[in-house]
């Protein structure tokens, strides 16, 4: 399989949760030929060299999805903050794909676990979307509505 943008968006988002984050921010930076995205969550960190193939504090048989990013990112880097971890890397724009086929998954996924912020800049669009305001708008966003919705709403920011 191969990983392009959107995959590596999931997997970010998935380690946060899986590091126990209560709050989670991804913002995307739209360049003319990349993009950098950043995850940032208030999860319990990490340790070791987390870019390592194979390297995993969850488990035999995991730990390929940043290794992977790395790979395949123009840069990577992940650091600690005030008790935030930030993973940022940028990757080729033609790589990221349709956002809008993943981030109603990313939505309904983390909602009942975690609050989730989507920041997206780009020259001619500045635009956030909470999940807290989702969840006001369809209580729960696991549905098949919320999830078409979702998709619909989120395809302003696909990359064409």
């Amino acid at each position: 399989m191969s990983h392009r943008g959107p995959d590596f968006l999931f997997e970010a988002v998935t380690n946060s949760l899986e590091a126990g984050a209560r709050e989670i921010t991804i913002e995307y930076s739209d360049y003319s030929q990349f993009l950098d995205i950043t995850v940032t969550d208030d999860g319990k960190g990490f340790s070791g060299n987390v870019f390592a193939s194979g390297f995993s504090t969850k488990g035999e048989g995991r730990g390929k999805g940043l290794y992977l990013l790395k790979q395949r990112a123009d840069s990577v880097d992940i650091k600690r903050e005030k008790s935030l971890t930030k993973l940022s890397y940028r990757i080729k724009k033609e790589e990221n794909d349709y956002i809008s086929e993943v981030l109603p998954f990313i939505f309904s996924y983390v909602s009942d676990k975690a609050s989730i912020d989507f920041i997206f800049h780009s020259k001619e669009l500045n635009e956030s979307v909470c999940s807290s305001d989702l969840i006001k708008e369809f209580g729960s966003l696991d549905s098949v509505k919320a999830l078409s919705t979702l998709k619909k709403r989120f395809s302003v920011f696909d990359l064409k």
